[in-house]
């Protein structure tokens, strides 16, 4: 190990978890930020810089159209009508409606990037 187990509180990557929260737009998103860890891999480093940038071309081309739709937390309400006899109300329906329909418009945009120019976001839709 090139760093120590404290390390992580030496730099104070706690704050840079922070900072990135503040620019989430959903509690799902803030979650998985505060479960980010301090990297050592240089090949995992070298594919998240990568789609990073590759994200950053994508979010300032207005002419690639990434949808722009919002996502809800719909984990409560999937984890009590797992409860036999229990049901969604017409909020959590169209919740979920909106959910299935924003990850059908997003699992088309990236299914659809041009592979050669976005190579490592490409690559997303295969992995879920």
């Amino acid at each position: 190990m090139i760093y120590p187990q404290d390390f992580e509180n030496k730099i104070d990557f706690t704050q840079i978890r922070n900072l990135l929260c503040a620019h989430c737009n959903c509690d799902m998103g803030k979650e998985k930020v505060q479960q980010l860890a301090f990297l050592t891999d240089y090949n995992a480093i070298l594919l998240l810089l990568s789609q990073v940038r590759e994200m950053i071309t994508i979010l300032q081309d207005a002419s690639l159209n990434y949808p722009q739709v919002g996502l809800y937390d719909i984990r409560e309400s999937l984890s009590r009508i797992r409860i036999e006899g229990l049901f969604m109300d017409e909020e959590e329906l169209l919740r979920l409606r909106k959910v299935l329909d924003a990850t059908e418009q997003y699992h088309k945009f990236f299914t659809t990037l041009d592979s050669k120019r976005f190579p490592h976001l490409c690559q997303l839709p295969q992995q879920l």
